[in-house]
């Protein structure tokens, strides 16, 4: 079932959002240039990216305004209302301190938004973000000209989708899909305004004034240049480059790490997304001893786990995992430091006199979860 559309009020504007799963860190996803959030829910390649995203945060949607389904109010509004717009749907949504994920465009809105609001602001995650464009003004006023006089033709999108993303290309109903996402998105005035206004930006001012982590993602080969450019002018930002080749390979190698260490010590594989696992044990100590093996191992492939570990009874249907437990070890989970295995007292408790050590990690809420738990971190085995 598709979450409720709700709205966001923003200087007289209704601006669309929606709130899916309840993952203890708000993440916002900021998206690249148009949006809808009906659309976005019927397609397979945005409903697996939602769904993956809501499994480990609590997830919060938006389309722009002027895009979707949000009002326009007017002539198109420049970055800093656009950044107003963004606070609005996270007070709405409840969202004191978030993570942003931007994509193209929307990495200028993100930025803006964190060196704004540095104390609402957890992180960023920039894909494929610019500080400013380069273009000539000749090129872009030619480009803009096109844009609006063959917006919503299959010719066009196929032209653009070659460009970003040629393995959904050989596909007719990839190529179908990728068209009709714009056309939904926006009227062609709105995609003219959207795209002159990318083309005007300039962040280069605003990017040394952004504190809180950032991370910056490029695909190799895309407009690389302009990502490192953005990674550089933020102090501390880190960069990650990985083409979809390798970071398939990449993920294979991580997938076959931690099914052996589950074979080895007696897991069940219940689920997995994108690069998340989880796994029953019938016994507290293999979980932790698997856990550990999996940390050590994925360090070789350059990666950092975190490892979240509860007992306690579970529903089981039809070889589904589920109950109060479950929620309990995901949100264990969710508290673990990078490289780190997370247990309940519960599971501390148990393993008493195996020649397991922990470290203190204090008293936490657990949301959804009645009372408060302490938790507990693995030392080296």
């Amino acid at each position: 079932m598709e979450p409720d559309i709700r709205y966001a009020r923003s200087g007289g504007v209704s601006i669309a959002y929606q709130v899916v799963g309840d993952g203890d860190v708000d993440l916002a996803y900021v998206p690249d240039y148009v949006s809808n959030l009906v659309y976005g829910w019927q397609s397979l390649h945005w409903r697996r990216f939602y769904q993956a995203l809501a499994r480990s945060f609590r997830l919060i949607l938006f389309d722009k305004r002027g895009t979707g389904l949000s009002d326009l109010g007017g002539h198109y509004p420049a970055l800093e209302t656009r950044m107003e717009d963004l606070h609005a749907v996270l007070d709405a949504a409840g969202s004191e301190r978030t993570v942003l994920l931007g994509s193209h465009d929307g990495c200028s809105l993100s930025a803006l938004y964190a060196a704004t609001y540095p104390e609402r602001t957890r992180a960023i995650v920039l894909f494929h973000p610019a500080s400013h464009s380069e273009w000539l003004q000749e090129s872009t006023e030619r480009d803009l000209a096109d844009l609006r006089e063959r917006w919503g033709t299959q010719e066009y999108f196929d032209e653009i989708l070659e460009m970003t993303c040629r393995t959904l290309a050989n596909s007719e109903e990839d190529r179908l899909w990728f068209a009709n996402w714009p056309r939904v998105g926006a009227s062609p005035s709105v995609a003219v305004a959207l795209n002159r206004a990318w083309f005007e930006t300039d962040l280069r001012d605003v990017l040394p004034a952004v504190r809180v982590p950032t991370l910056v993602l490029y695909r190799e080969g895309l407009a690389e240049h302009d990502s490192r450019e953005v990674a550089r002018l933020i102090p501390g930002a880190h960069e990650a480059k990985l083409g979809d080749r390798a970071w398939r390979e990449l993920l294979e190698r991580h997938h076959a790490l931690v099914r052996r260490e589950l074979t080895r010590y007696r897991g069940n594989e219940k689920d997995t997304a994108g690069d998340g696992f989880f796994a029953t044990f019938y016994a507290p100590a293999r979980a932790i001893r698997c856990a550990q093996a999996v940390v050590y191992g994925v360090r070789e492939l350059g990666l950092q786990v975190r490892a979240g570990l509860h007992t306690g009874e579970c529903e089981v249907h039809e070889d589904k995992v589920a109950g109060l437990a479950v929620v309990i070890g995901a949100r264990v989970a969710a508290l673990a430091e990078g490289g780190e295995v997370l247990v309940s007292k519960t599971v501390k408790d148990l393993v008493a006199g195996a020649g397991v050590d922990f470290a203190e990690r204090g008293t936490q809420k657990l949301k959804g979860v009645p009372g408060e738990w302490k938790l507990y971190a693995v030392r080296a085995i």
